[in-house]
């Protein structure tokens, strides 16, 4: 195994007072006057007003803005979702065709002659409804999504 390089870290061995002290020296704690401190209250005071005050114009933005894409987006994704329902339902009536398809391919490979034609429309026929049915599923979650967070 690898071992790890040593760093020459001036604190490794102080213990107590002498880590306190050595801390103080090293400048990673910064004793503040009273005066310095309400100096730096002040500065955060105005920071933190400053943050506030551009979260609340941000939101206000958002709250007026989101109805107006998020209207829409879901109007489309209502459609989506009706136009791939009516289209997986038609093909799982295809699919029993799709059925008959691979069928008769698997019969036309066991026999050794060429398979390949019924075999892609059989594929086709198959998995088209369960993907159309998937795309309306992922369509209404969009869907719902827009719809419920658009105010």
């Amino acid at each position: 195994m690898f071992k790890k390089d040593k760093k020459n870290n001036p604190l490794t061995g102080l213990h107590g007072q002498e880590l306190i002290d050595a801390i103080k020296n090293m400048n990673y704690v910064k004793v503040l006057s009273p005066e310095q401190q309400r100096e730096f209250e002040i500065s955060q005071a105005k920071k933190e007003r400053k943050t506030q005050r551009r979260e609340s114009i941000f939101f206000t933005i958002i709250y007026h803005v989101k109805p107006i894409f998020f209207t829409p987006l879901s109007i489309m994704f209502h459609i989506i979702t009706f136009v791939f329902r009516i289209i997986g339902g038609i093909a799982s009536v295809a699919m029993i065709y799709g059925i008959y398809c691979a069928c008769k391919s698997f019969v036309a490979w066991k026999a050794g002659m060429a398979y390949a034609d019924n075999a892609k429309i059989a594929a086709v026929l198959i998995a088209f409804p369960f993907v159309a049915f998937m795309i309306a599923k992922l369509a209404e979650l969009a869907w719902t999504y827009f719809e419920n967070n658009k105010y």
